[in-house]
């Protein structure tokens, strides 16, 4: 299992840090946004990121104007296959796994 830590990022950072975050990961470069009890809140890519660009915010921006609502994850116990298929279908390769209170 790969270390989730390097996929978690704080919504009060700037994208500056998320690139960086990003070129780190490569192939895997998904962040996934947290508040300060690390719920999770949503998700930043790469694409989300130039999407911004191109709507004329900057590096020195919060995540906040970047990130991608309602971000997929799958519940602590839950065992939908079919879900799980669709992720893999859908090329995800890293998907967070969170608690009733999204965490």
């Amino acid at each position: 299992m790969s270390n989730y830590l390097k996929h978690l990022i704080s919504h009060s950072n700037f994208i500056r840090e998320a690139l960086a975050q990003l070129n780190q990961l490569s192939s895997d470069a998904i962040l996934f946004v947290v508040n300060d009890c690390n719920k999770l809140i949503e998700s930043l890519t790469d694409g989300d990121v130039r999407r911004g660009l191109n709507n004329g915010y900057s590096i020195e921006d919060n995540i906040g104007l970047f990130i991608q609502e309602n971000p997929n994850y799958i519940s602590k116990g839950e065992r939908d296959l079919e879900k799980v298929i669709q992720f893999r279908e859908n090329n995800y390769r890293v998907i967070p796994i969170v608690d009733s209170q999204k965490i």
